[in-house]
């Protein structure tokens, strides 16, 4: 199988090993940046054109979409859709987890367990919602980095899980 990994960070830890993996197994994948695609539209006719050449056939596509280029790069991912092409996560469902918001109300609409949550327009509502909670928080970022990601020098550690936890995620993936 011919597959895709979408990332306009081609060198990062993260897609790299992706990479490596799916080779491993036997695909043959290529890294395209995100950035570099053309969509062309047309009655009938869906294509896609990157660095400036038709995109020859993909049979699945992983797209690696960041914050950054969420817009252009599930417009990318939907043309793929659109062109009958498998993509492991959906632009939908790219758009729904970039939201916290919305990534909160889909969890809770499905009876998945979220720690009880307020969301506030104006100043006047914050007290009254903290009161609505058994706590609140701010995170504050400490020094330069915020980010915990392995590849910016965090740890990770294996961890057990209670029954309640583990039937948690299958039920929210």
């Amino acid at each position: 199988m011919k597959r895709a990994i979408l990332s306009c960070g081609s060198n990062s830890y993260s897609t790299r090993r992706l990479k490596e993996v799916a080779e491993s197994r036997g695909h043959k994948v290529n890294v395209l940046n995100t950035l570099k695609f053309a969509i062309d539209l047309e009655r009938g006719s869906p294509d896609l054109y990157y660095q400036q050449k038709q995109l020859s056939h993909y049979d699945a596509v992983l797209p690696r979409i960041g914050a950054s280029i969420t817009y252009y790069g599930t417009a990318v991912v939907r043309q793929f859709q659109e062109m009958g092409v498998f993509c492991a996560n959906s632009a939908h469902g790219i758009l729904d987890s970039c939201d916290k918001l919305r990534s909160l109300q889909i969890l809770s609409r499905h009876h998945i367990g979220i720690p009880k949550t307020n969301f506030v327009n104006h100043k006047k509502d914050v007290l009254p919602a903290i009161q609505r909670v058994v706590g609140a928080m701010r995170r504050v970022a400490l020094g330069q980095e915020f980010r915990s990601n392995v590849h910016r020098g965090g740890i990770a550690e294996p961890v057990e899980l209670d029954e309640k936890y583990r039937e948690t995620t299958v039920r929210a993936a």
